[in-house]
């Protein structure tokens, strides 16, 4: 089951650094590091894994990885999720917000320029980016 395979594996990864409550719709959670960023949840919806930061944004890990991959499904999508969390707690991930809408994307395929809109706010796990310079 996709939800044992997650827990486990961030139980491996993370330690302590991550509470488990496997009856909870949000099983799994990530103090945030910074106010303004929030915490880290994960729940299921389905058969996909929700990954939801604070009130930026949230993102879907799920089946589409199987057809990528000869591994076990459910080990594949722990695996991305384990990945993508250690980069983000790394802070090699930008979060952005706008009015209705929000993302992420790697820092390294974000240009200085594409940070100057002023109804975005953009973030780090670590907190919030000053972007007026």
């Amino acid at each position: 089951m996709l939800k044992e395979a997650i827990i486990g594996a961030l139980k491996k990864a993370f330690g302590d650094e991550v509470r488990i409550d496997k009856y909870s719709d949000s099983f799994a959670k990530f103090d945030g590091k910074h106010p303004s960023v929030g915490d880290l949840t994960l729940g299921l919806d389905s058969e996909e894994l929700i990954v939801s930061i604070g009130d930026i944004t949230h993102g879907h890990f799920g089946s589409y990885l199987a057809a990528a991959t000869d591994a076990d499904p459910e080990e594949a999508v722990a695996e991305s999720v384990v990945g993508f969390l250690n980069d983000l707690f790394d802070d090699k991930y930008l979060l952005f917000k706008s009015e209705g809408s929000g993302g992420w994307a790697r820092d390294d395929m974000i240009e200085d320029s594409d940070m100057r809109s002023p109804n975005v706010r953009w973030f780090k796990w670590s907190g919030p980016i000053d972007t007026t310079d």
